[in-house]
């Protein structure tokens, strides 16, 4: 009895952590907005404020929070900023809309003058805006209930088991 009481323990557990993951996976596409934004509003001052050429400007702003930004710095020098960022983008965002923004914004970046490139990071920076209000309100409808519903079938599989 003990094991079986010890077997429906680990269930529970097992099914409500994964439950907490879920949730916390639509909480990290909040955050990962969030950190794009900060990222767009420093890469904007940056473009009004000083003379560096945009590899120069996302070396400063180097984020530990957006692997894709590392991952610029590891490709080939002799590839272009697009396709460099493309190829950065591409094989570290697995968010599709995310994805879709950035590319968007990476094929533009570099191509008109500052005041060009000031709108294209404020549309930008909209776009994201709204996106993670989108997910804020995606984890505020979901998120309870993918916690919920995993500690709830944890606790019906271990009364099944009993």
């Amino acid at each position: 009895m003990i094991f079986k009481l010890t077997g429906v323990l680990f269930i529970v557990s097992a099914c409500g952590f994964a439950g907490i993951l879920k949730s916390k996976e639509l909480y990290s596409r909040i955050r990962f907005c969030d950190n794009l934004i900060v990222f767009f509003q420093h890469f904007s001052a940056l473009i009004r404020c000083s003379s560096y050429n945009l590899e120069e400007i996302i070396h400063c702003l180097d984020n530990d929070n957006l692997s894709f930004i590392k991952y610029f710095f590891t490709i080939d020098e002799s590839v272009s900023f697009y396709d460099k960022w493309k190829k950065s983008v591409i094989e570290n965002v697995y968010l599709s809309e995310e994805k879709e923004i950035l590319l968007s914004v990476g094929k533009e970046l570099g191509t008109t003058d500052i005041e060009g490139q000031t709108k294209l990071i404020s549309y930008t920076i909209e776009r994201l805006t709204q996106l993670r209000k989108t997910h804020s309100e995606n984890y505020n409808r979901l998120g309870k209930v993918y916690r919920s519903t995993g500690f709830l079938f944890g606790f019906m599989l271990g009364i099944v088991i009993i």
